[in-house]
């Protein structure tokens, strides 16, 4: 009779556990707005006994810097509370800065190629590289608290669409920009990693901040040198529960 009592007991015990848990690991799917910003720059490498790929290595070390680049687009997420995949979509770009002296740049060119020499009137160009990219990915959400930690690893195939160059002086735009398409692949992909948090502002609507690190996987341009972008950065965004 005793025995019979605790698996009774038990069993009271493992309903309520799985009803809870059911609760909390239920289905939903939701959709994200988000914006974000990164530091952004890129590395170079290859055979430094080609003249173009000490050259590019050269500039790379003595004029390059990072730039700030912007990022915005949607989510969509899918799955249960704890564990869910999404696929995004979003308008970025990254690229880099550097300081350079040219009287008039020629787009037949490659302007990447060209020797940069600094200029003592603080003239800068920022090289933004438009693209799509369409991010997939993994959330796995560490604890079930009213600020819920995650992290999050995926791939983001992105497509690239033009350069865009911008002259600066300063701190000043002065309005000129240039505008071509590079030999660049028009496909790339770029991996991810995230942590972060999210907070619910209603039962359907929560906010969410993280940290985000990318890396790019493969060869961003059709040449002998190994060119690849890297951010580093912060996003923010809302997110909506369709239950």
């Amino acid at each position: 009779m005793q025995t019979k009592k605790r698996i009774l007991v038990l069993q009271i015990i493992l309903l309520c556990t799985l009803i809870g848990n059911a609760q909390y690991t239920r289905e939903v799917n939701s959709v994200d707005l988000v914006l974000g910003g990164d530091f952004g720059y890129r590395t170079i490498s290859g055979e430094i006994s080609k003249e173009g790929v000490i050259n590019s290595l050269n500039n790379r070390a003595l004029y390059e810097a990072p730039k700030l680049n912007y990022r915005f687009g949607l989510n969509y997420n899918i799955g249960i509370r704890k564990l869910s995949a999404r696929l995004g979509l979003r308008y970025a770009n990254p690229g880099f800065a550097i300081a350079q002296r040219i009287e008039k740049i020629n787009i037949e060119e490659d302007i990447n190629d060209i020797t940069k020499v600094y200029d003592s009137n603080g003239k800068r160009y920022k090289y933004k590289y438009q693209i799509i990219e369409v991010p997939i990915g993994i959330r796995y959400i560490l604890i079930n608290t009213i600020c819920q930690p995650y992290f999050e690893i995926g791939l983001s195939p992105t497509i690239y669409h033009k350069t865009i160059i911008e002259e600066i002086i300063g701190l000043e735009r002065t309005g000129i920009k240039y505008s071509w398409k590079e030999q660049i692949n028009t496909m790339n992909y770029i991996g991810f990693a995230s942590v972060g948090g999210n907070f619910n502002i209603t039962e359907n609507v929560s906010g969410f901040t993280q940290m985000i690190g990318r890396y790019q996987v493969n060869n961003l341009r059709k040449r002998e040198t190994v060119e690849k972008l890297i951010g580093i950065g912060l996003e923010i965004g809302i997110r909506y529960f369709i239950e």
